[in-house]
């Protein structure tokens, strides 16, 4: 049983290649590495103090040498600049963490001219071969001291590049008449020296690997420490190279690169978030904007008259498919080619990349930037009305007819100019992060770098696959009603487990949608929209706000193989079709639930799962979940329950409580994927 607290193990790799470790479920051992990592989004040169983390015990090596030296003397001397050379990585690496990045370049050339002298005292013995692994001690010393001054010369370099990047997403450049530094140039500027310090860490990691054997009992567990540390700088930076290429595509880098940003309204809630109702149309080349341009989704659709037969989420909605609802899938791989299939379909274009967002980030990012005069409102657009008066002006087509999204035309040139300011970037750097985690961000691309930069920041959105033995979830919502109801609609979601005798297990899953419009709510938005002179309100304008009946196709993604037993009353269990989804080759429930303002709705389904915990020793029990692009955050509830012929054992996370029934329990929101794991022994173990 590991401890799998955040505490002990996060972003670190542990070896499974132990002999002695047997998988519960096939009996086996079964070499590997588990990976732990709090999030795909590193603080790369926060981590850096790695450079001088190794030092301290670095002279146990050398002692280990000691009976090859030729001389106590000039051996004591060795081992003294080595211990000094280290000593002063250790605090270069301090001062990088602390972000005095002065007095750390200062002491990384102390560090190097302390190895560069050692190496120079030794230099007759530099070919012995029993004395070679431990030479090698200070080359490594010097690489990674030649690695701090480098990594604090990028860090210098990359300071500027949120700048150059605002600047650059404040205009439309011709990139004919583009003279400006870039972050593009920036970012192919750095690219070497980091790929450099990587070969560095790759070698000091092999010369530490080849003395592995050689140090003394008690310094093995500081020593393999050591290496977990440059294993885990050499992934970081191993991450780095992968982004960067993938940056340097979506700029433009030896050609243009088309990125469709798909607008989602996830107050009609849908598949990846919301609906698309407008998409912005992005172009970058040689690391300047070349065209950035918001789009009406229906200007697009309207234009083409084939009929395309839309898939079984959109049988409630429509008869024919278009592109403002290509993302039906829950994988934004599947949608997102999708979208891309469409666009090129309808336009006539060809895009590279795709990315989705939700109309709240919106109000996110007025918080950054304060108030926004928009021409032609009253009032003053803010993170608490944007929703109200945004919505408003488009469904009341105030704009014209011809163009009921002219305010957001408007509104998007004086965001940019106020958001891509030197002062804003670090909140907006941050928010993106907090977006990505969440899933609230998404993005696909066509081509492999971007692609893979997608997937190194966990901005990949894929359902992902089943993993045999496991349980595994995903709820997602698709809205059919036409209204913006999904804004009141608060969701709980309980995952109960049962485990019988003889291994069977039965999984009861409950979804409570309660919808919170009432006469408050419609108050609210008169008091909101009083500013902006907006007094017409006829009755069927509140149910497009939200006033209206919630109607969503549920589709629950369970284990292939689950067999539904039952569901409660309001749910017909012959109303529940199991159906198969080629596309992701994974298994899901579908069903509507319609839910009436100030009320509540309930669906209950039972299942069995497609394996059994029969193992006479140990069973472990693990539920995957997948929270739903974009969507709102859920409460979620898990319960297990294993009677009293089992044991428990260990659980991650720690914090599941047992109550008085013996089962465990555990409540949080559902604002990002997450994986529950118990471990707990049979009863002739208990015995």
């Amino acid at each position: 049983v590991l401890d799998l607290s955040e505490e002990s193990i996060v972003n670190q790799s542990i070896g499974l290649s132990d002999g002695n470790i047997t998988d519960v479920h096939h009996q086996k051992s079964d070499p590997g590495v588990l990976v732990v990592q709090k999030n795909k989004l590193p603080s790369l040169f926060m981590q850096l103090s790695w450079i001088g983390v190794l030092g301290f015990f670095i002279v146990f090596l050398l002692n280990a040498a000691q009976g090859y030296a030729n001389g106590q003397k000039l051996f004591t001397k060795i081992a003294d600049s080595a211990k000094q050379g280290y000593g002063q990585l250790v605090a270069g690496g301090q001062q990088v963490k602390q972000q005095n990045i002065n007095g750390a370049q200062s002491i990384f050339e102390q560090a190097y001219a302390q190895f560069q002298s050692a190496q120079e005292q030794i230099w007759f013995m530099k070919n012995e071969p029993t004395l070679s692994k431990y030479t090698a001690v200070l080359d490594s010393g010097k690489l990674l001291a030649d690695s701090g001054k480098s990594m604090i010369a990028i860090m210098q370099r990359m300071k500027s590049v949120p700048d150059l990047f605002a600047q650059t997403m404040s205009q439309v450049q011709d990139t004919r008449n583009a003279q400006s530094k870039t972050a593009l140039f920036e970012l192919q500027a750095v690219y070497p020296d980091i790929a450099q310090i990587h070969t560095n860490i790759v070698t000091t990691l092999q010369n530490f690997t080849n003395l592995s054997q050689d140090v003394p009992p008690q310094y093995k567990a500081i020593f393999k420490n050591g290496i977990t540390l440059l294993q885990s700088s050499e992934k970081l930076l191993n991450e780095l190279l992968t982004m960067i290429p993938g940056l340097e595509e979506m700029m433009g880098n030896g050609k243009p690169h088309r990125t469709l940003i798909l607008l989602q309204n996830n107050d009609e809630v849908r598949a990846t978030g919301g609906f698309i109702g407008s998409f912005i149309n992005l172009e970058m080349e040689q690391g300047h904007v070349t065209n950035l341009k918001l789009e009406d989704v229906y200007d697009l659709d309207g234009q083409f008259k084939e009929k395309i037969t839309p898939p079984e989420e959109l049988k409630n909605l429509t008869d024919r498919w278009f592109f403002r609802d290509s993302n039906t899938s829950p994988d934004f791989r599947t949608s997102g080619e999708k979208a891309l299939w469409f666009y090129e379909k309808e336009r006539g274009e060809i895009a590279d990349s795709v990315i989705a967002v939700n109309q709240d980030i919106l109000g996110k990012i007025l918080q950054i930037t304060g108030p926004i005069e928009v021409p032609g409102l009253s009032a003053p657009l803010t993170a608490d009305n944007y929703r109200e008066a945004l919505t408003y002006m488009v469904e009341t087509k105030r704009s014209g007819a011809a163009d009921p999204k002219k305010i957001l035309k408007d509104l998007m040139p004086i965001v940019q100019k106020r958001l891509f300011q030197p002062a804003h970037m670090a909140q907006f750097q941050q928010l993106l992060l907090e977006e990505i985690v969440q899933k609230n961000i998404v993005g696909y691309s066509r081509n492999p770098l971007a692609e893979n930069l997608f997937d190194a920041i966990g901005m990949d959105g894929t359902l992902k696959p089943e993993i045999r033995g496991e349980d595994s979830l995903a709820v997602i919502a698709s809205s059919f009603s036409g209204n913006k109801s999904d804004a009141y609609i608060k969701q709980d979601i309980a995952h109960d487990t049962v485990i019988e005798r003889d291994g069977e297990v039965y999984d009861q899953l409950t979804i409570k949608r309660t919808h919170l419009w009432s006469g408050a709510t419609e108050q609210k938005w008169r008091t909101l929209l009083r500013p902006f002179k907006f007094t017409d309100f006829p009755a069927h304008f509140f149910n497009i706000f939200g006033k209206g009946e919630n109607k969503v196709s549920m589709r629950i993604y369970v284990p292939s193989g689950a067999e539904l037993i039952s569901s409660d009353s309001s749910i017909p269990v012959e109303t529940i079709k199991t159906v198969r989804d080629p596309n992701l080759d994974r298994s899901y429930f579908i069903f509507d639930m319609i839910t009436k303002p100030g009320e509540t709705t309930v669906a209950k389904l039972r299942y069995k799962l497609p394996f059994s915990m029969s193992n006479v020793f140990a069973n472990t029990y693990t539920l995957n979940i997948q929270k739903q692009l974009g969507a709102r955050v859920s409460n979620f509830t898990k319960r297990i329950y294993f009677g009293d012929f089992m044991a428990f054992a260990q659980a991650y996370p720690s914090d599941f409580i047992m109550q008085e029934d013996g089962s465990l329990t555990i409540g949080k929101p559902l604002s990002k994927d997450t994986r529950l794991s118990l471990l707990m022994t049979r009863d002739s173990l208990k015995k």
